[in-house]
């Protein structure tokens, strides 16, 4: 989740959704990516290779 101050555009980038939970290097993750403006589609391409692509977000399907 963005920190409260950022600004991010406002653009959609579709309904995807995804939740990551289980344990990475030994510890707890538990976190949300979806679409819906400038800083989650940033967030979502940031891990990509985790969630996938997205037509036209990544060149990937």
């Amino acid at each position: 989740m963005p920190r409260p101050d950022r600004i991010c555009t406002q653009q959609y980038g579709g309904p995807q959704v995804a939740l990551v939970t289980g344990r990475f290097r030994g510890r707890e993750v538990s976190s949300r990516f979806s679409r819906t403006d400038g800083c989650e589609i940033a967030r979502w391409r940031t891990m990509a290779a985790l969630l996938g692509g997205v037509a036209g977000s990544t060149g990937n399907i």
